[in-house]
């Protein structure tokens, strides 16, 4: 639906009529919800550089495209990019829109998600609790974009090693997801997920192991099979549930080992003792 209308603006309208660039915007962000990153970032690439050379690049409209450019230059591993154009984005909105803005709030989080992917864990938590903070004063502790920074910020704490705060903030998102989006929404799913991560790291592997193959059910639902984020998902239960497997043989072979030697200890002093 979205390329039919992109064909007809096009055609009827003209390549750069900004209706046809709204079909572009559109049609770049169903490309990357289905996984197919490199259409989508060719999509958002056209509509962002025919709208700057348009309007400008402190048009609002302008730095939404660009903020969309940079999120799916993440999803490809593009980080330095990416980091170049959540900075530009953020700094154009913060110019625009002033700095409490939901749109500036959006790039603030954006930017902190790109950090964490570099390692700067520091400045990235910096970021997420600022987006957090400011979405729950403006938009309420239980908004969906309230709830996603609180993930974000969630996740950069746990690297940080504030495992408390990481494992409280990741369970209150996955609960606050279940009431406001509901247990099959791929941002929940993306919540338990991220749950089973720290019951992985703490030591609860059958939690873990649980909470994996709950949220790989969920995206394979949701996303469908061949989906990046249900690979993703797929590849840490099967490594966990192998692993856990792997675990158990070994714990059976050194009891069967320990019961073998017993026997042979006890089959030795039987025959001490008749000799």
């Amino acid at each position: 639906m979205h390329r039919r209308a992109l064909s007809s603006r096009g055609r009827v309208l003209g390549l750069n009529d900004p209706s046809t660039l709204v079909s572009v915007n559109n049609l770049g962000l169903l490309l990357r919800d289905r996984g197919k990153y490199e259409a989508a970032e060719e999509m958002h690439r056209r509509a962002f550089q025919c709208q700057e050379e348009e309007l400008g690049p402190d048009h609002p409209s302008v730095l939404t495209k660009l903020n969309n450019l940079a999120r799916v230059l993440v999803d490809q591993g593009k980080y330095e990019d990416a980091k170049e154009m959540h900075r530009k984005a953020l700094e154009g909105r913060e110019r625009v829109l002033g700095v409490d803005h939901p749109d500036t709030l959006r790039s603030v989080d954006n930017l902190g998600t790109v950090l964490t992917t570099q390692d700067e864990f520091e400045e990235a938590e910096k970021m997420h609790r600022r987006a957090f903070e400011g979405r729950k004063t403006a938009l309420g502790r239980d908004h969906p974009d309230t709830l996603r920074s609180m993930n974000n910020l969630a996740t950069v704490l746990l690297q940080l090693d504030k495992v408390d705060e990481a494992i409280e903030m990741h369970c209150a998102a996955l609960a606050g997801r279940e009431k406001a989006l509901g247990k099959a929404h791929p941002d929940t799913l993306r919540s338990v997920r991220d749950v089973a991560n720290i019951s992985r790291i703490s030591g609860r592997l059958e939690d873990a192991l649980a909470l994996y193959e709950r949220a790989l059910n969920g995206f394979q639902v949701a996303l469908g099979d061949s989906h990046p984020t249900t690979v993703s998902c797929l590849r840490d239960y099967e490594t966990l549930k192998n692993n856990m497997e792997g675990r158990r043989y070994t714990e059976r072979q050194l009891e069967s080992n320990k019961r073998r030697k017993l026997h042979r200890t006890r089959a030795k002093m039987k025959r001490s003792r008749v000799d």
